[in-house]
């Protein structure tokens, strides 16, 4: 069985060193951020440390699961965060990583996910944001193993597919 330590703390490069403490050894990390430049620091970071990664691409707006994908990054098509994702991979001498994606074309956002405000009668202002996902960098006691039970780590809570 897979054991999940999810951490809620936004990854980027000014704090690597929080999700790495010394002497710390993950088997696995699975990456769930939103903003390219960290997705490229992790993928560095992991392989300058040697712990296998997967990566999730392409898969906002999107929700046909049946068409999910384990794929290498290479054999990726129908994303644009995959094309950007292999052209600055690639400039960083990593060619190959496993990714999460969908092929399914992305449903048009309908307002709700993004930032309102409102002002109520007393002149308090009411904030919804839109939801920023966190990286979840996991300790895993085996993955891909067949017939596994994989968790996913969202912003909107477990997902067991």
């Amino acid at each position: 069985y897979a054991v999940l330590h999810p951490m809620q703390a936004l990854y980027n490069a000014d704090n690597r060193e929080q999700f790495f403490p010394a002497g710390c050894r993950y088997d696995y990390i699975v990456d769930a951020i939103d903003l390219v430049s960290c997705k490229l620091d992790l993928a560095e970071t992991a392989r300058r440390l040697d712990v296998p990664l997967i990566m999730a691409l392409g898969t906002g707006n999107k929700l046909d699961a049946s068409l999910f994908e384990v794929a290498d990054i290479t054999k990726t098509s129908m994303c644009p965060l995959a094309r950007v994702m292999r052209r600055e991979l690639s400039k960083r001498g990593i060619r190959h990583l496993k990714v999460v994606y969908s092929k399914e074309e992305a449903l048009t956002p309908t307002g709700w996910e993004t930032e309102t405000r409102k002002t109520d009668t007393t002149g308090t202002e009411a904030h919804t944001r839109k939801a920023n996902s966190t990286g979840a960098i996991v300790k895993l006691a085996m993955i891909d193993k067949p017939g596994l039970p994989v968790t996913f780590i969202s912003r909107f809570g477990n997902m067991p597919w």
